[in-house]
């Protein structure tokens, strides 16, 4: 019966240390993709703002939609 209790205790142990690696992996998971995707984002919302501030103050008249693309991506 002590043998049973000390299987038990040993593989309920076990079980929550499986658990609290799956968690933690789970959340580094959750954080590196969250990171990810924000830095993805802010570049993006960089190179957007950069493009339109360069469509604007563009001096000429005739802007090249070209040049202006290839500076805003």
């Amino acid at each position: 019966m002590i043998v049973y209790d000390a299987n038990v205790t040993q593989s309920n142990a076990v079980d929550s240390v499986m658990i609290y690696h799956r968690l933690l992996f789970h959340i580094s998971l959750y954080l590196l993709l969250n990171i990810f995707f924000w830095r993805l984002i802010c570049s993006l919302g960089l190179h957007a703002m950069f493009g339109v501030t360069y469509f604007i103050t563009r001096s000429s008249g005739n802007i090249n939609v070209q040049e202006f693309l290839v500076v805003g991506l």
